[in-house]
């Protein structure tokens, strides 16, 4: 393909059957000559893949060989080889040794055509990060927000929250935001370096293998600050409000407005495999992981979705369309209401010292009350 290319591409391939495939091509800025398709068939919900092959010098014809292709175990919640994949579940499916790969388009969409020893077909792919942020539902002052929570969101315990510090950013993961989207690679690599190093600072034992305290570790780094491919939420809009007035934006431009992302679990598909990290599945799910040496989980009243989709707004956008429900609600509250608003948070018990228990907490809660300049 013209130039270094990455990112994450998410879109359609049809056989010279008709059968449809859903499928996501991972590219890491980091390894850019290693590609992974994740795949699976609505039509055959069990049946889903994960190949991981390297990437010849892009031109309009690719042949793809030697893919290190695996099945993805529903029940155990594992990727296995192809072969033993076969023989545990008595199918007979032949596996192809190349694939030849037409490409009409190349850039942010991938659209063109396959031929291989088995099958044919066409595909088309888009990536979709780099495109604006969908508009705001509504631009609010505070008072506003206040009155519009009240009377929309009390006494909805599906609903939950996430405070952005600019508008203009999307709803992506820190570990997307890395240029990182390949999760096989960060859970086989990443994680087992993770553990060990928290392991030896911490007073509980994080075992390996264990689905629930892998959860927690994540969790517990994420508060922490390293990347994860989970995003913190909370079931309270005033705590989300507190996260966005006083998280330092990345841009160098100075934001007009943060924004609330309001989030409606109800009705939401629910995640059920015993290991999503290793489903090829395009997902969003929501978790209350265990709070082992977090002790910030509690005042936050944090809650954390998991998700291997990078641009995870339009994810949420297009299932709307299909589900005919809205589940995303976005909020724009000026960015010159920051020091009324943090005010009146403050009142409320919502601060740096409440929500970060220890010497942090109370340095930050005392910054913001006598050094609002900063």
């Amino acid at each position: 393909m013209d130039g270094i290319m990455y990112g994450q591409w998410i879109g359609t391939s049809v056989n010279a059957k008709g059968i449809e495939t859903v499928v996501t091509f991972n590219i890491e800025k980091r390894t850019p000559t290693i590609g992974q398709s994740l795949g699976h068939i609505p039509s055959v919900p069990h049946l889903r893949t994960c190949s991981t092959f390297k990437i010849p010098e892009f031109q309009n014809d690719v042949v793809i060989e030697g893919v290190d292709a695996r099945f993805f175990d529903v029940k155990a919640g594992v990727l296995i080889p192809v072969e033993e994949y076969l023989k545990n579940n008595n199918l007979k499916i032949p596996v192809p040794k190349k694939t030849d790969f037409k490409f009409l388009k190349k850039g942010k969409i991938l659209e063109g055509s396959f031929k291989n020893d088995i099958d044919s077909g066409t595909f088309l792919l888009k990536k979709t990060i780099g495109d604006a942020p969908h508009k705001t539902d509504y631009a609010l002052n505070w008072k506003e927000f206040k009155d519009f929570v009240a009377e929309k969101y009390i006494n909805s315990p599906s609903i939950i929250f996430r405070g952005q510090p600019d508008n203009s950013y999307k709803l992506r993961t820190a570990f997307h935001r890395c240029d990182r989207n390949n999760l096989l690679a960060y859970v086989n690599n990443d994680v087992p370096v993770l553990r060990h190093a928290v392991n030896a600072v911490s007073s509980f034992y994080y075992r390996e293998n264990d689905i629930e305290q892998f959860g927690a570790l994540l969790s517990l780094a994420q508060h922490h600050g390293y990347p994860t491919p989970i995003l913190d939420w909370t079931f309270s809009p005033y705590i989300a409000a507190f996260f966005a007035f006083t998280t330092p934006p990345s841009g160098t431009e100075k934001a007009e407005a943060i924004r609330i992302f309001c989030f409606n679990m109800d009705g939401w598909p629910a995640e059920t495999t015993a290991k999503i990290m290793y489903d090829p599945m395009p997902s969003i799910s929501f978790h209350r992981f265990s709070a082992h040496n977090n002790p910030r989980f509690a005042p936050q009243q944090s809650i954390g979705s998991f998700s291997n989709v990078d641009d995870m707004e339009n994810f949420i956008y297009e299932r709307e369309k299909v589900m005919k429900k809205k589940f995303l609600t976005k909020i724009d509250i000026p960015i010159t209401e920051k020091r009324k608003v943090l005010e009146e948070l403050n009142l409320m018990g919502i601060n740096a010292g409440s929500l970060f228990p220890g010497i942090d907490g109370v340095c930050r809660s005392l910054k913001e009350r006598y050094f609002p300049c900063g």
